[in-house]
């Protein structure tokens, strides 16, 4: 995996880019556009980043919210580091994803911020799925939470997520949270 840092930007809607700066030493230089994904996949703006730590698929993922309406039309793109080719686009299931990370274990995790149905929003677990004979995903949900907006897991499996919360109306006190998940000893590992 090349050195470099890579921004999901929803600044221009039509293109929805990534984009890529180079790293030398401390320093990042040369922000450029990288991937135009939604001419890539026809969804909207990228939300969500992450890079597979697994040593043979060292992928960047990228979610994508799709149309902010009542569809679960958001998908996940894994993308060449170095050329941004796609190598593979799957459907999720999920109304709005907003957060990508894999655990220590190795397994995808994603956040669904849901805007039409915030009940339905959450943190969920991405698993490998054959529908058809064909390569897709099942999102498993393993906790509710309204409105989540990011994640990332401790060496140890903890899990960190952000949630703005059920704020509704302008004149509320804010709701936002930091949720800690902590791994059951007795369950499967997160």
């Amino acid at each position: 995996l090349d050195k470099a840092l890579y921004v999901t930007s929803a600044g221009d809607p039509n293109q929805g880019w990534v984009l890529k700066a180079s790293m030398a030493g401390n320093k990042l230089a040369d922000l450029q556009p990288f991937i135009a994904t939604r001419r890539v996949t026809g969804a909207g703006s990228p939300s969500a980043a992450t890079v597979n730590p697994k040593s043979r698929s060292h992928y960047l993922l990228f979610g994508q919210m799709g149309d902010k309406g009542s569809e679960r039309d958001s998908i996940i793109g894994f993308y060449g580091p170095t050329s941004g080719t796609p190598a593979l686009i799957l459907k999720t299931g999920l109304y709005d994803v907003t957060g990508l990370a894999y655990s220590p274990s190795g397994d995808l995790y994603a956040l669904d911020f849901a805007h039409a149905n915030p009940a339905s929003g959450g943190v969920y677990r991405i698993d490998a799925a054959d529908v058809n004979g064909r390569q897709s995903t099942r999102a498993v949900k393993i906790a509710a939470i309204e409105r989540p907006t990011s994640l990332t897991f401790t060496p140890d499996g903890v899990l960190y997520i952000t949630a703005f919360g059920d704020r509704t109306n302008a004149d509320q006190s804010p709701t936002g949270q930091l949720i800690k998940i902590t791994p059951n000893a007795d369950a499967p590992k997160l």
